[in-house]
């Protein structure tokens, strides 16, 4: 692929650090899947709020929705250990990927069906879109040691965050226009472009997903043992013994408490922002103009998080987006124009896509290559059952308080505990012993001979 541009294009994506067919399939995949992390977390949260949950009273349809979103990941936490360490194992981290995105990707497609007063179904159907969505970034996470060094990992990682921002910004910005004229393109109505755009989104997501099975070729793994016979009580155990082995790993295990809080909040406002504008009274269009802004600035921004990682520390940058994040939770409370609303969303696009992704390299550089998926289930279960904090807090103070307004600020106490464990961490050490263990794995000791 990288060849197909010539020189020039080679070159930039070598400074991107996507400049391997593989790497360019994996960060495609991103490419695909980020339409459902952004068109269905903007246009379903506002389609479930003034189509679906039209009949719920008034401020029901969020805390409803809030609650949802709690309860996939919930049953997500539950799956994913298990999940990572039969992939290890079975060395099929590519089939439990594909059978997770076919699992998105037709939910997603369903919610075509879907009408006013159908908020159970688009509950329900939302909720299996999202433990695939969840289910196949867990393997594609784990995929990222087997294409990325350590010293690319941070480039590459933020890279497919950024081009998935561009996916993702591409097809919302068709769909905004889509949704402002539906009688252009032969769609009765808002509610019916909605629902139209969800079974491209699926569509979207199914095409882009290809590269990376064609291209991206499943990883070595330790198999000392083998779960041919026995694979669900073996993946226990072996769950069992990652959660000891990770322990021992003082600075990963640090880093996954601090991470357990900031994914929290991170999460709570990707999947409740367009809904909480949506409940305070601005109108789709700005919701999705707003959220198209933050696709298209992200983009850079991500980049840039990447290169400012190699200058300033991958941790430093975290803490950035973790400070900026603090201030947009609690201006949250505020919001009552769609300028402000703007704002806020500007502060969301400088780091989000950043933040997430040097997170997530940073993980990788503190695991040991030969236990990638093992230890990205865990990575993958701390981020699902914090994902479950958030919202069902902000559901919890949005019910006792009467306000969604003081439930969206309480979001920033998950955004302080996180860096103030962050600032803990002594990150070069635990890259230390995550290279020493990969080593002493690869390297086995040889026996003397006289």
């Amino acid at each position: 692929m990288s060849e197909a541009g010539g020189p020039v294009v080679s070159s930039v994506l070598g400074r991107l650090g996507v400049d391997t067919r593989e790497r360019q399939s994996w960060v495609l995949f991103d490419f695909g899947d980020n339409a459902f992390a952004t068109v269905v977390n903007v246009i379903l949260q506002t389609y479930f709020i003034e189509v679906a949950g039209v009949t719920l009273a008034d401020g029901r349809a969020l805390v409803y929705w809030s609650f949802t979103v709690a309860l996939s990941f919930g049953i997500f936490a539950l799956l994913s250990p298990v999940l990572g360490a039969a992939a290890d194992h079975l060395e099929r981290s590519r089939a439990f990927l594909g059978s997770f995105t076919v699992l998105g990707v037709v939910a997603t497609a369903l919610l075509f069906l879907t009408g006013e007063g159908d908020w159970l179904a688009v509950a329900a159907l939302f909720l299996l879109a999202n433990i695939g969505f969840s289910g196949a970034r867990l393997f594609y996470n784990s995929l990222l040691t087997g294409v990325a060094s350590e010293e690319t990992m941070d480039r590459v990682s933020t890279a497919g965050y950024a081009i998935g921002y561009l996916g993702g910004g591409v097809l919302l910005t068709g769909g905004a226009v889509v949704l402002g004229t539906p009688e252009t393109f032969g769609i009765a109505d808002r509610a019916a472009a909605s629902r139209a755009l969800l079974l491209v989104c699926a569509a979207w997501w199914a095409v882009f997903a290809v590269p990376l099975f064609l291209y991206v070729p499943e990883p070595e793994r330790d198999t000392a043992r083998d779960l041919q016979e026995r694979p669900v009580r073996a993946s226990f155990e072996r769950l069992r013994d990652t959660y000891r082995e990770v322990r021992t790993y003082r600075v990963t295990f640090l880093f996954l408490a601090g991470f357990f809080f900031y994914a929290s909040g991170i999460t709570a406002i990707i999947n409740l922002a367009a809904a909480y504008a949506s409940d305070i009274g601005l109108g789709q269009a700005e919701i999705i103009g707003a959220l198209v802004m933050v696709q298209f600035v992200g983009i850079p921004c991500a980049f840039a998080f990447g290169q400012f990682a190699d200058r300033f520390s991958t941790k430093r940058m975290i803490l950035l987006g973790l400070a900026v994040y603090t201030l947009v939770s609690v201006g949250g409370i505020g919001v009552r124009t769609t300028e402000q609303f703007f704002v806020l969303a500007l502060g969301v696009a400088l780091v989000q896509g950043g933040t997430q992704a040097l997170s997530r390299s940073l993980f990788g550089s503190l695991t040991p290559q030969h236990k990638s998926a093992e230890f990205f289930s865990f990575f993958s279960v701390v981020n699902a059952v914090s994902s479950i904090l958030a919202p069902t807090l902000f559901g919890l103070v949005g019910l006792v308080a009467g306000s969604n307004r003081v439930a969206i600020a309480s979001l920033s106490l998950f955004f302080v505990v996180g860096a103030v464990i962050l600032l803990r961490l002594d990150v070069e050490h635990g890259r230390q012993v995550a290279r020493e263990r990969t080593e002493d794995v690869e390297t086995p000791a040889t026996v003397p001979t006289d």
